[in-house]
């Protein structure tokens, strides 16, 4: 890593991988704004179920002509609170083992990484920083006085 910096830094190239890392960077923060929002929304909705599976359940066994008394109601909302915090745990348990996962994956991937042998070397009586030899080619292009490089 080190010796990737200092060729960077070496042929001032922070600008163009700034920009690069810059740009995947905002990727990520958008699909991590998006699932965080969907997390919200989850949590929210299996937070809202179990209080309105209580209401339609007492609403439910009211209107089919049961007799609803203190004990059948006490005793259906006590079992329907008993299931209500595993619900609502479930999510947020599921969220927390999917990212410990791609965590432990991503330790993996850079675990299992080729070590380099050593630091890159560079030529300090080198005529060129890079040598390619490549052909290369493209079209001409009018010069805009007004271009900002």
């Amino acid at each position: 890593v080190l010796s990737g910096i200092r060729l960077i830094k070496y042929f001032a190239w922070e600008s163009f991988y700034a920009h690069q890392v810059g740009t995947l960077r905002e990727r990520e923060v958008r699909t991590i704004r998006r699932l965080v929002a969907a997390r919200a929304l989850l949590i929210g909705a299996v937070t809202v179920i179990p209080v309105a599976a209580t209401v339609l359940s007492i609403l439910t066994y009211a209107l089919t002509n049961h007799s609803l008394n203190v004990a059948t109601i006490f005793t259906s909302v006590q079992y329907l609170t008993i299931i209500q915090i595993p619900l609502i745990l479930l999510p947020i348990v599921l969220a927390s083992v999917t990212d410990a996962l791609v965590a432990i994956r991503r330790i993996g991937t850079f675990m299992r990484a080729e070590e380099l042998s050593g630091p890159y070397e560079i030529d300090e009586n080198a005529e060129f920083a890079i040598d390619v030899d490549g052909d290369f080619t493209w079209e001409a292009v009018r010069k805009d006085e007004n271009a900002v490089n």
